[in-house]
């Protein structure tokens, strides 16, 4: 025999499937809003980030500058997948 599903029980899952949809929405709003204030820049970012680049030594601007020209030299290349 199947089991019967009254009208009562179908609107209290809907309520229940209502309350989970709006939570889990609410949940992701907000951590969306968390993300979105914690990840941006703040207005001092640019002087930090000038104040440590002033620190750097000639070793690690030498690093750098390498790292930097052999992505130039993949971006020239007239191939761009490596075989």
């Amino acid at each position: 025999m199947a089991p019967v599903i009254r009208t009562r029980d179908i609107w209290q899952m809907m309520r229940v499937t209502t309350l989970i949809s709006h939570l889990v929405r609410s949940l992701g709003n907000r951590l969306e809003k968390w993300l979105f204030g914690y990840l941006r820049p703040t207005p001092a970012m640019p002087v930090l980030v000038t104040l440590g680049d002033v620190t750097r030594t000639r070793a690690e601007l030498i690093a750098e500058n390498v790292l930097l020209r052999q992505q130039l030299g993949i971006l020239r290349r007239p191939d761009k997948r490596p075989h």
